[in-house]
C-alpha cells in the first residue's frame, strides 16, 4: 500500500487521503490482522466482505495490481522509495535502508 501511495501522490498528484485500500485473505477467505493497525489519521483501511478474497476480485477486475522482483539488488530502488514513502507517509519514525529490513543471512547468495 505505501508504495502505491507513494506513487500516485508524487507522480499523479492523487492525495494520500483520497483512498481507501482493502484487506483480506489473498487466496484464501478469512484472514484477520495479527496486529492492530496503528495508522496515521487519513490512512483509509478497510477488510473485503467475508467469503472473498483478493485473487478473486483482482480476477474479476474488481481491483488493479502491481508486480514486484525478488532479491535486494534487483529491488534496491524499488525499497529505497517505499521506505522514502513509508517514512515521508508517517508510517515510519524514521528513514530506514533496505539492509535494515531483512536478516543479514537472507541478503547472501547461495547455490541449491
Amino acid at each position: 500500500m505505501t508504495r502505491i501511495r507513494g506513487i500516485l501522490a508524487e507522480r499523479h498528484g492523487v492525495p494520500v487521503d483520497s483512498m481507501t485500500h482493502l484487506t483480506g485473505g489473498q487466496e484464501q477467505q478469512g484472514r484477520v490482522e495479527k496486529q492492530a493497525l496503528d495508522l496515521p489519521p487519513g490512512i483509509k483501511v478497510e477488510r473485503i466482505e467475508a467469503g472473498r478474497t483478493l485473487a478473486e476480485m483482482l480476477a474479476s477486475g474488481e481491483l488493479g495490481a502491481d508486480y514486484w522482483s525478488y532479491g535486494l539488488g534487483p529491488d534496491r530502488h524499488t525499497l529505497e522509495t517505499f521506505l522514502r514513502y513509508h517514512h515521508a507517509q508517517g508510517l515510519s519514525k524514521r528513514l530506514f535502508s533496505p539492509e535494515e529490513l531483512f536478516a543479514p543471512e537472507s541478503c547472501e547468495s547461495a547455490v541449491i
